[in-house]
């Protein structure tokens, strides 16, 4: 997992200056996700149901199935992991410069990574995506030396 701090100049004094874009493994992001934005651009509740879209519906299921958003995100890891992808959730969360300048005062000037977790919270799902890892070419060559070593 890892954040980036964007200040928005165009949004000084508003509730919308800071934003913390934050990306990661979903089964680890996905637990501080609260919000979701939708393929409409509206956001919505992660709890919120919604249409299964067909490309993600299981045996059994048909046109029409409704589902948390959360879920969806759960039915897609499971789609990309079947597929050998690598899963990456993308969120992000804003706040004014008073609250992002207060949070850091409370939690030690952001100096240790734990510190800066307290921005890493209430977050809102964006997108997920599904990366291909293919093996390197040296990968049998690395196994056989491993078990020749016993490894």
């Amino acid at each position: 997992m890892g954040s980036i701090v964007v200040r928005n100049a165009q949004q000084t004094g508003t509730d919308r200056e800071v934003r913390v874009y934050t990306k990661g493994a979903p089964d680890m992001l996905l637990q501080k996700v609260t919000r979701v934005i939708t393929q409409e651009g509206e956001m919505r509740n992660i709890e919120s149901m919604t249409t299964v879209p067909n490309d993600l519906l299981v045996e059994g299921e048909q046109s029409g199935t409704q589902d948390s958003y959360r879920n969806l995100f759960e039915r897609c890891v499971k789609k990309f992991a079947k597929l050998a992808y690598r899963t990456l959730l993308i969120t992000y969360k804003e706040m004014s410069m008073n609250e992002f300048q207060r949070l850091k005062k409370l939690n030690n000037d952001f100096q240790k990574e734990n510190d800066r977790l307290v921005l890493e919270t209430d977050l809102c799902a964006v997108g997920i995506f599904g990366l291909q890892d293919p093996l390197r070419s040296t990968i049998k060559g690395s196994i056989e030396l491993c078990h020749n070593a016993g490894i």
